[in-house]
């Protein structure tokens, strides 16, 4: 069967459309449906973007727009019983954005449509999936549009990111596990205040039995979300008036809080509920059609970016035939930990906010206090919301840690990290690139020469990039690092190192010499070996700088693009 499309988007959350965003940007064909048109601004739960998440809408061309339309939080404020208990400041997060911003989803969903309009792909909406098949190496999907017309279409490979009441999920007759912990009201409303909530930090009101959250929209509105107390009989509607709003805000009278009008509200329960299995065949599962959690930390949005970011490189190199089922598979292997870690901690961090008994409640805010007082737990804390706490530690795609360096310098699984907060941004350096970028450290030498040319071997999977003192007229792409900062970073001695990046800017290996490739070479072949493909390589020379190197090619131009169906491949990549 000849699909219509290299991927099916099913949702055109922040999950879909990133996931549409990371494929479309790589030259990847994308389709994408969603069953309701755009949402009113008024009608946003998810409103913040953590640090993490900004990293990744820079690298998407999204941050302009997101930082100029949306409120800069440099942290939260926390308080209970009347008295401060401290502040959660971002302020040391290891990031050039360290900071949270508060936009509606409805803003955040219409900038990312723009960019995917840019890219050539427009959503198609109002367009429901009614049902689909996984039939001869694709995904068969019968769609129904607004005006009653059926249409259907095939796909390569399909993304379910239609929400926590997932069409697709419930089609394939998937569990999704878990519980209800406690009812919520979220509202935007005009609103007084006795203390005027300070406009840079979000506030959380911790009570007994409940808590409350309140931020500064960009429209002038607050956000404000609050827990609704259990067994509480005293509002049964879904959509409650301001005066029954009124009466639970009152339940927290330090903040006097006096609505004047609320332009939306909606009751939900936080809920801890996921599946045992992203992949089923050619279908993922991301974002809120995966797994949903309880609010507090604010990483639901957050998270299922992040699901689309991990999926999005996989399935550009299994589509361009580099990387296989293995590959795909490891999408499961590396989200699903994280997002089972994340319902367990933010079940557990919830539950004290919802204590009633006062000596268990003056314990959980001097616990807090305390914290608040500790720089580098406050560090740890964020870390935990922001994302960038997330470790791939184990799989094919994540390789064994090499002990020779020690606990010094990043581990396979972590985050590359940057020079410093000013630095150049690894992500804007590699752009669009589906490959790994090696980082070379070492000095001109024939071991660093050797790297070079492992990597020129495999520049279907690979693209060097030497970090240096000063730069070289016959150098691939060079990074300078006059200053060492980035050899700091990266715990380089006398005998160089290598670093092995994930084009999700995870790193998947490291050698602790310039000149051992052992690493490196290992997990390539894991990706290579996936496809099932036997590969040849092509020599050919470099008429630019007379250098000869070893490819593999489907192509005489080096594009990658898509390959016919056959027992051998070639692929031959552009001179450096």
């Amino acid at each position: 069967m000849q699909p219509d499309t290299d991927v099916l988007v099913v949702g055109a959350g922040p999950t879909g459309l990133t996931t549409a965003i990371e494929l479309a940007r790589r030259g990847i064909g994308v389709r994408m449906v969603d069953k309701v048109m755009p949402r009113p601004y008024a009608e946003s739960r998810a409103e913040g973007l953590h640090a993490k998440s900004l990293e990744i809408f820079e690298r998407q061309g999204l941050l302009a727009p997101v930082l100029e339309q949306g409120r800069v939080l440099a942290g939260f404020a926390f308080r209970s019983g009347g008295r401060r208990l401290g502040e959660l400041s971002a302020g040391g997060l290891d990031s050039p954005h360290a900071y949270a911003v508060l936009l509606p989803q409805s803003e955040i969903e219409r900038i990312q449509i723009e960019r995917l309009a840019e890219l050539g792909v427009d959503v198609q909406r109002p367009v429901e999936l009614v049902h689909m098949q996984q039939e001869g190496g694709a995904v068969r999907a019968h769609l129904l549009a607004g005006d009653g017309n059926h249409s259907e279409v095939t796909a390569r490979y399909l993304v379910a990111a239609d929400g926590g009441h997932s069409v697709v999920r419930k089609s394939l007759g998937i569990p999704f596990s878990g519980h209800a912990l406690q009812g919520a009201y979220v509202m935007d409303a005009v609103a007084d205040f006795a203390a005027e909530p300070p406009p840079d930090r979000g506030t959380f009101i911790l009570g007994r039995g409940g808590f409350l959250v309140v931020g500064h929209r960009p429209d002038g509105t607050y956000r404000i979300a609050l827990s609704l107390p259990a067994h509480d009989q005293r509002i049964s509607a879904d959509r409650p008036t301001r005066d029954e709003l009124q009466m639970l805000l009152d339940d927290f009278p330090e903040m006097e809080i006096r609505l004047r009008s609320i332009s939306w509200s909606s009751a939900f329960f936080i809920s801890s509920r996921a599946v045992d299995r992203l992949r089923h065949g050619r279908v993922f599962l991301a974002g809120d059609a995966a797994h949903i959690h309880s609010p507090v930390g604010g990483q639901g949005m957050n998270t299922g970016i992040q699901d689309a970011v991990n999926l999005g490189w996989k399935l550009a190199i299994a589509i361009q035939a580099r990387g296989g089922e293995r590959l795909l598979d490891s999408y499961d292997a590396e989200r699903l930990p994280i997002i089972r870690r994340l319902i367990a901690s933010t079940t557990t961090s919830t539950k004290p906010l919802l204590w009633h008994n006062p000596v268990a409640v003056a314990a959980r805010n001097s616990l807090l206090r305390l914290v608040m007082r500790l720089p580098p737990l406050q560090t740890a804390l964020f870390d935990s919301f922001t994302g960038f706490s997330v470790r791939y530690r184990s799989g094919a795609f994540v390789a064994a840690k090499r002990h020779a360096m020690g606990s010094r310098g990043p581990l396979p699984g972590e985050i590359a990290p940057e020079a410093d907060r000013g630095g150049r941004r690894w992500y804007l350096l590699w752009g669009d690139d589906t490959r790994h970028q090696l980082l070379i450290f070492g000095d001109p030498s024939a071991a660093r020469d050797r790297a070079l040319a492992w990597a020129q071997q495999h520049c279907e999977l690979v693209r060097p990039i030497v970090v240096a003192v000063q730069s070289l007229a016959d150098d691939p792409d060079v990074v300078l690092d006059p200053t060492g900062a980035l050899r700091r970073r990266y715990a380089v001695t006398s005998s160089g190192a290598l670093y092995l990046v994930r084009p999700d800017g995870y790193i998947a290996a490291r050698s602790s010499a310039v000149d051992d490739v052992g690493p490196l070479a290992t997990y390539v072949d894991a990706i290579l070996s996936s496809t099932g493909v036997r590969w040849e390589r092509a020599t050919r020379r470099s008429p630019a700088n007379g250098r000869t190197f070893t490819g593999r090619s489907n192509d005489s131009s080096g594009s990658p693009g898509r390959f016919a169906n056959s027992a051998t491949r070639r692929w031959r990549c552009r001179p450096t």
